[in-house]
């Protein structure tokens, strides 16, 4: 028997009624992201691209550290001159020596870079900062200080080791600060990109600063401003203005007309397609009120990392595994097409940001051995207890377990380190180039 036309059309119609209700009540989510934006903004906190754009406080050029640092930049000459090598960086090189050839071409270096080098240090002593951005175009915002900002980390680390290998240790203490304090420049920026860089430059820094310490004695005054500098670093580490920044230019996203938003989720800023399908997709996937489920669980995932960045490194990471773990739950057991794309690359952002928290306060407690060891002939402390208080106020813990850090010493020097993301102590193991194997994370001084 065949059912008339108008008959198939009513079929189809009433399931697909009874598929976007099932969706609609799948997708329920009924004031939970208004609620959680209500207490935002009750906050002070910024919902929109635009109110970011503002919240990011300005600053006067004449007090700019970044466009300052940019201009003063501009003038240095790139490292990659014919001839020119960083020997000491070979294991080799630090019981051999370097060659009166390659000091010559280091010197030469230093010599031409003077005037820029000057130039970055007067620059980075102002404390504020902010790259020329427009965060008002949300997704959309570019960000093109960020390809260079570490390429000249990287340069302010080979001049340091430059001058380390030409035995000038105020201007190898010079660079190594201005590197941080660079590093610093990005710290408010809201984005997680930014974030990213900034414990790229960090991780840069700290491993410039490792190989400077091999080869030279800073004075107990300098070795004081490194400790500071470290420790402020560490102190100031935190992703909250990234997370806030993610989560206004994503309520944005979705507030976009259905084509923008198809761009933007499905197509990253591609094409239009000009058949209309992305606008019919976008309703679609509005209409079955899977739309609103994605965005609760993404703004409830900004946010709730946001409140995390406030707690002690050991709770937050432990927190941050908990929230990380329901979310993925929820893809298990639900449909969150957006959030499922968008969300699993964030997961490492906590991860990243506790190992570069460890090496900083490594590094903050090896300048205090260091200061330890130069007021006592040599000699190397039998615990990290023995530099409480004259040089520690107390030994920083571990962000893995929360107990102390650990040191150890080592042939010619010592090491601090904390147990590692597998959280097993290997004796101060640093990571061996191109292993995946867990490892502790580190700062070495061997001299």
């Amino acid at each position: 028997m065949k059912f008339p036309r108008r008959s198939g059309w009513i079929v189809a119609l009433a399931l697909l009624v009874v598929f976007g209700a099932t969706l609609a009540w799948m997708g329920r989510r009924p004031g939970e992201v208004q609620e959680r934006l209500s207490r935002l903004r009750a906050a002070g906190l910024p919902t929109s691209s635009a109110e970011l754009n503002t919240w990011y406080s300005a600053v006067p050029d004449s007090e700019n550290a970044a466009t300052l640092f940019l201009a003063a930049a501009s003038g240095l000459r790139s490292v990659s001159v014919p001839g020119l090598e960083l020997a000491f960086t070979s294991r080799a090189s630090r019981t051999n020596g370097v060659t009166e050839r390659l000091l010559t071409a280091n010197r030469a270096y230093l010599a031409t870079n003077a005037a820029a080098l000057r130039a970055i240090h007067a620059a980075l002593q102002h404390p504020r900062s902010r790259y020329p951005i427009n965060l008002s175009a949300g997704v959309l915002t570019t960000l093109p200080h960020l390809s260079s900002i570490k390429g000249y980390a990287q340069q302010l680390g080979v001049c340091a080791e430059m001058a380390a290998e030409c035995g000038q240790p105020e201007l190898a203490s010079q660079c190594l600060l201005d590197a941080l304090r660079l590093s610093r420049t990005l710290q408010n920026e809201p984005t997680v990109i930014s974030f990213l860089v900034t414990i790229a430059c960090e991780a840069i820094t700290t491993g410039s600063a490792e190989r400077v310490f091999h080869h030279i004695r800073f004075t107990s005054e300098q070795l004081a401003e490194f400790q500071t500098e470290f420790s402020t670093a560490a102190s100031e580490f935190s992703y909250a203005p990234a997370m806030t920044g993610e989560l206004c230019m994503n309520l944005d996203a979705f507030r976009l007309p259905a084509g923008r938003q198809f761009q933007s989720f499905v197509m990253a800023g591609g094409a239009n397609t000009g058949i209309g399908l992305e606008n019919f997709v976008i309703w679609l996937y509005s209409a079955s009120g899977l739309q609103n489920r994605d965005l609760a669980v993404m703004v409830n995932f900004y946010d709730r990392s946001r409140e995390l960045a406030a707690l002690s490194p050991t709770k937050r990471r432990v927190e941050s595994e908990k929230l990380n773990a329901e979310v993925e739950k929820r893809f298990r057991s639900q449909f969150i097409p957006v959030a499922r794309m968008m969300l699993p690359a964030l997961f490492k952002v906590e991860a990243k940001t506790t190992r570069q928290y460890a090496v900083l306060r490594c590094a903050e407690v090896a300048c205090a051995v260091e200061r330890w060891r130069q007021a006592h002939g040599g000699a190397l402390p039998e615990s990290l207890d023995a530099l409480v208080p004259a040089y520690l106020a107390a030994v920083p813990e571990d962000p893995m377990d929360g107990r102390p850090l650990k040191f150890k010493p080592r042939p010619r020097g010592f090491v601090v380190y904390s147990i590692g993301e597998d959280g097993t102590d290997d004796g101060g193991a640093p990571r061996k180039s191109g292993s995946n194997k867990p490892w502790d994370y580190t700062f070495v001084v061997d001299r």
